[in-house]
C-alpha cells in the first residue's frame, strides 16, 4: 500500500492556498461592488424623493439650456449619481 509523499502533500496545500486566495479576492471585490451599488441606489432614491418634494437640498444642481432643442435640462447630482430633468 502506497501513501502520498511529502512533496505531493505540499503541492496540494500550495494549490489549495492559491485557489483560496483567488476566491477570497474575487469575493472581496464583489462585496465592494455591491456596497457601491447600494450606495448609488440610495443616492438615486433620495434624489428622486427630493425632486418630487421639490426640496433637493442635499444635491448639487446645474441648469443647462439646450438651444438646439429649445429645452432646459436640470441636472441633480449626489455622490456618483446624476438625475436629469428635462423641461
Amino acid at each position: 500500500m502506497r501513501g502520498f509523499t511529502l512533496i505531493e502533500v505540499l503541492i496540494a496545500v500550495v494549490i489549495l492556498g492559491v485557489s483560496l486566495t483567488v476566491i477570497f479576492s474575487v469575493i472581496t471585490q464583489a462585496v465592494k461592488i455591491v456596497r457601491e451599488t447600494e450606495n448609488n441606489f440610495n443616492n438615486l432614491i433620495s434624489l428622486d424623493e427630493a425632486i418630487k418634494l421639490e426640496k433637493p437640498t442635499s444635491a448639487q444642481i446645474e441648469e443647462k439650456l439646450l438651444k438646439e432643442y429649445n429645452l432646459k435640462a436640470i441636472i441633480y447630482r449626489k455622490g456618483g449619481v446624476e438625475l436629469i430633468k428635462i423641461q
